[in-house]
């Protein structure tokens, strides 16, 4: 089967820190299949032109039997109508560039956010006569909407509306990081239509470069997040409990907030505001070098705003590395799909609640170091067991 994903934040792990398909396509070729990936030059995460020189619109490569097509991205920094322009160049570019590449494709992935690249992949399968597939990995607008980034009644809204809508109706299958993505197809009024988890997973090979939690008993207690820095991931509750817990005088705590983003200045203006003397910040790591930082953790935090759309369960590329690398994970998002609980691997407390989540870490920083060794273990196994992408792979393959 030849198989093309068109997804505009698609990376190797040497450069991104979100590397699903990738992974996933690393395990279809494994699985005997063909695997192409059409993503964007520009780098999202460090704002970057860093695949294609000047005057390239395309450039082809191979990693791991998996082929990219690096797609010319234009710069951008913000959220602005330079990020839109990035959006659209991208999505055109991948409708040219799908007409003439060979071989023939035989599916189409086009995996959200945002909404064009899914409908470039459709009009490229209807003219290479393929099978389209939508991939929803957040759902645009009514994401923007309960941040309240967009306003539900304006014209972007209803534009992005209307492109979703289009490629529910046309895909044949849809898969989603969503876990509840079933009854997101049955509110729109779509209930018959063939869906599929596909969670963010992990790479077992990777375990390589996972350390040892260090034992016996350390007195001092690293509290770890490893994400974007965005309004959806409620960075300013791990700052309010970072101070919380500073009030309190536990200095053997301290936190280390892993990524980078919109956010970012914000979050040094809040630990410059406050005096926060607990708070490291050691910026953007790419996902291979990811596992040997998240290993510094003895803790790691989970949290996000309280938003409608959460009803349909998140899946946050950062749980699936939390739970392999072993760790207890304190969760703190207000949604009905719950792995850390399922799992058996941490503390569950309720969203957009500083003191919650500050008690939580001072509740595992005083936890007997073997304790939290024995949950870790929990977190590892499940991980292996449920989210590994060669089980996903092969969940997938049945689709086809």
């Amino acid at each position: 089967m030849n198989i093309w994903l068109v997804n505009h934040y698609a990376g190797l792990p040497a450069t991104v820190p979100a590397t699903r398909s990738y992974d996933i396509g690393k395990q279809l070729v494994k699985l005997g299949h063909n695997v192409t990936i059409f993503a964007c030059s520009f780098n999202h995460y460090t704002f970057a032109e860093e695949q294609l020189k000047s005057g390239q619109l395309v450039k082809i490569e191979e990693s791991e039997g998996v082929r990219f097509i690096w797609v010319k991205g234009l710069k951008y920094k913000t959220n602005n109508w330079r990020r839109m322009l990035n959006m659209l160049a991208f999505s055109l570019l991948t409708f040219f560039a799908g007409l003439r590449l060979s071989p023939k494709p035989d599916i189409i992935i086009g995996t959200t956010v945002h909404p064009f690249a899914p409908i470039s992949a459709f009009f490229v399968s209807w003219f290479r006569q393929a099978r389209f597939w939508l991939d929803i990995t957040d759902i645009w607008p009514q994401s923007l909407i309960d941040l309240e980034h967009l306003r539900a009644n304006s014209i972007l809204a209803k534009l992005f509306t209307a492109l979703e809508n289009f490629s529910l109706r046309r895909a044949q299958v849809v898969a989603s990081v969503l876990p509840n993505i079933v009854e997101y197809i049955q509110d729109k009024g779509l209930g018959k239509k063939p869906a599929i988890w596909i969670p963010n997973g992990i790479d077992s090979v990777r375990m390589a470069s996972i350390k040892e939690a260090s034992y016996p008993d350390n007195p001092d207690f690293t509290a770890m997040f490893a994400g974007g820095f965005a309004p959806a991931h409620a960075l300013d509750v791990i700052l309010e409990a970072a101070l919380y817990i500073q009030n309190k005088g536990y200095k053997n705590i301290r936190f280390v907030l892993v990524g980078d983003g919109q956010e970012m200045e914000t979050v040094k203006s809040y630990i410059k505001e406050h005096s926060l003397k607990n708070i490291k910040l050691p910026g953007f790591v790419p996902k291979q070098s990811l596992y040997s930082i998240l290993s510094e953790a003895d803790a790691f935090l989970v949290t996000g705003r309280n938003l409608p759309v959460y009803g349909y369960g998140i899946s946050f590329n950062k749980i699936s590395d939390y739970l392999l690398v072993g760790r207890p994970v304190v969760f703190a998002v207000n949604s009905p799909y719950n792995p850390v609980s399922e799992a058996g691997a941490g503390i569950s407390v309720p969203g957009e609640d500083p003191e919650a989540l500050a008690e939580a870490i001072i509740q595992l920083s005083k936890m007997p170091a073997r304790d939290r060794q024995e949950i870790g273990k929990r977190a590892q196994a499940f991980a292996i067991k449920n989210l590994d992408y060669s089980i996903i792979a092969r969940r997938i393959e049945e689709y086809f």
